[in-house]
């Protein structure tokens, strides 16, 4: 006989307990719809404010997954997330950026048509006045 504690037999929490999954049950989403719909939130959000928004790069700002790794990190050295939906997935960025799966990114680059361009346009033809 196994016992409840015994990791062979799987215990699931019973409705209305919490559990890993519990929100997703009661989403009636199963995990990879989670994870694509987050993905699809990523791929539509901009930065609303400071360094990356829409007053530096109008008109809506530059897109959550082109933000700089270091950017995203000061927000987690802080501890100082933004509240509510922008929060999470700003963190979800960076826990991907940390971890080198920035690439996941890639095809949501080439359909906005490239990375965004975080800084200005350099000089690149010099002409020196003969004298």
């Amino acid at each position: 006989m196994m016992r409840p504690e015994d990791p062979a037999e799987p215990n699931p929490p019973p409705s209305g307990e919490a559990g890993p999954t519990g929100w997703l049950r009661e989403l009636g989403m199963t995990l990879p719809e989670a994870m694509l719909a987050d993905l699809a939130a990523i791929a539509d959000m901009r930065m609303p404010f400071g360094k990356y928004g829409p007053q530096h790069f109008p008109p809506e700002g530059v897109p959550i997954y082109d933000l700089p790794a270091e950017y995203l990190g000061w927000f987690a050295q802080k501890n100082s997330w933004p509240r509510g939906r922008l929060g999470e997935l700003l963190k979800m960025v960076h826990q991907m950026k940390a971890d080198g799966s920035d690439l996941a990114f890639e095809p949501l680059r080439k359909r906005a048509g490239g990375r965004s361009r975080l800084r200005p346009e350099r000089q690149r033809d010099f002409r020196f006045l003969e004298g």
